[in-house]
């Protein structure tokens, strides 16, 4: 008749069965490699929205500068000569902002971040989320989705001023001394 195994023995098995599954799972990830970020890069459609960006940075920045000309006491004088050497100085502007936003000069920045945050593995089942069907389509809709989600939170920045405003008065008129007794 063979000796029963000990209880023990049953457990060391046991937990060095679970130690030799969860192994794999302990071993640091693989880090992305760039030939991977790169492909993602291109299916994401990374570059089409840093150009969509770009065209929304350049209204921003002609937007800052007439604002800023609005904002000077201009002789009359002053003012014909600004308007005449306006879309000089703005086409200068416009092409520091495409020069500095280009792919070639941003994608470097954007492939580090990616391969900084993403394993080999994540970035592997995003391109294949991206080739698939609802990956094109997310792809397709996400530029309006975004738009849209902007909209919605601009949307609620007079509720959000006016509420800052009113609690930041409350806030002071408990902290103001009260006015001397006469």
């Amino acid at each position: 008749m063979k000796p029963q195994p000990c209880h023990s023995t049953h457990l060391k098995k046991s937990l060095l069965l679970s130690f030799l599954l969860l192994l794999p799972s302990l071993a640091p990830a693989k880090e992305a490699s760039p030939e991977s970020v790169n492909k993602l890069l291109e299916l994401s459609d990374l570059q089409k929205v840093t150009q969509d960006q770009m065209i929304k940075f350049r209204t921003m920045v002609d937007a800052m500068v007439n604002e800023t000309v609005v904002t000077q006491k201009l002789t009359p004088a002053q003012t014909t000569e600004l308007k005449k050497r306006m879309p000089e100085f703005s086409a200068a502007l416009q092409k520091i902002v495409t020069e500095e936003m280009s792919w070639n000069k941003i994608k470097p920045s954007y492939a580090k971040i990616y391969e900084k945050r993403f394993t080999e593995e994540e970035i592997t089942g995003l391109i294949a989320f991206y080739k698939s069907p609802l990956g094109k389509t997310f792809l397709e809709k996400m530029p309006l989705v975004n738009e849209e989600v902007t909209k919605a939170a601009v949307d609620r920045l007079p509720i959000i001023t006016s509420r800052i405003t009113k609690a930041s008065n409350q806030f002071l008129e408990k902290i103001q001394p009260p006015p001397p007794k006469k």
